[in-house]
C-alpha cells in the first residue's frame, strides 16, 4: 500500500501529468482473467507496425502486432481492467499503468489471504477414490503450460505409461 501511495505522489511532484497520455479508449471483459464471451471476436484484427506508423523506420524497429479492435487501438491491461471494473480514475498519464498494476497485486495478496483463512487444515486432505480398471485422461496445470496424458488405467491404479516423458 506505501508503494501505491508512492508512486501516486512521484506522478503528483513530476510536473508532467501527460506522459503516455492517448486518446483510445480501453478495453477488459473480466477483472482478471477475460471472458470471451463479452468480446465481438469480428472486431479485433492485428497489423504489421509499418502498416500504423506514418514514419516507416518506426515500424521496422518492433516486431509486436498493433491489436486493433473495431479498427483502432485499444488499451488493455491493469488500468483498463481497473477503470471498468473497479473505478480507477484515469487521468492519462503511463504511471498509472504501475499504479494499477500494484493495485491489482495488493488486491490479489488480499484475496489469498482471504482464502487462507478459510482454509480448514484440520479436515480431510485426501479423497476417497475406488480404483480400477479404464481408459481415461489425465490434466496437469502448470504455469504456462498444460500436460495431457491418456493413460490406461489398471487395476490399484497404476497406469502402464505413467512414467513415460
Amino acid at each position: 500500500e506505501k508503494y501505491v501511495e508512492l508512486v501516486e505522489n512521484f506522478l503528483e511532484e513530476t510536473g508532467i501529468p501527460d506522459l503516455g497520455s492517448h486518446e483510445f479508449s480501453y478495453l477488459a471483459t473480466h477483472t482478471t482473467y477475460g471472458d470471451r464471451y463479452a468480446i465481438n471476436w469480428d472486431d479485433v484484427t492485428e497489423i504489421l507496425p509499418q502498416r500504423y506508423y506514418d514514419n516507416k523506420e518506426v515500424g521496422t524497429s518492433t516486431s509486436i502486432m498493433i491489436p486493433l479492435y473495431g479498427g483502432v487501438p485499444v488499451e488493455v491491461g491493469p488500468r483498463a481492467r481497473l477503470s471498468k471494473f473497479m473505478g480507477f480514475k484515469v487521468k492519462g498519464n503511463a504511471l498509472e499503468i504501475t499504479i494499477a498494476r500494484a493495485q491489482e497485486n495488493l488486491g490479489a495478496v488480499y484475496r489469498a489471504f482471504d482464502i487462507l483463512d478459510e482454509l480448514n487444515i484440520h479436515g480431510k486432505t485426501r479423497a476417497d477414490y475406488e480404483y480400477k480398471e479404464g481408459v481415461g485422461i489425465g490434466v496437469h496445470e502448470a504455469p504456462r503450460e498444460s500436460l495431457v496424458r491418456p493413460p490406461a488405467g489398471r487395476p490399484y491404479g497404476r497406469a502402464p505409461n505413467a512414467l513415460d516423458a
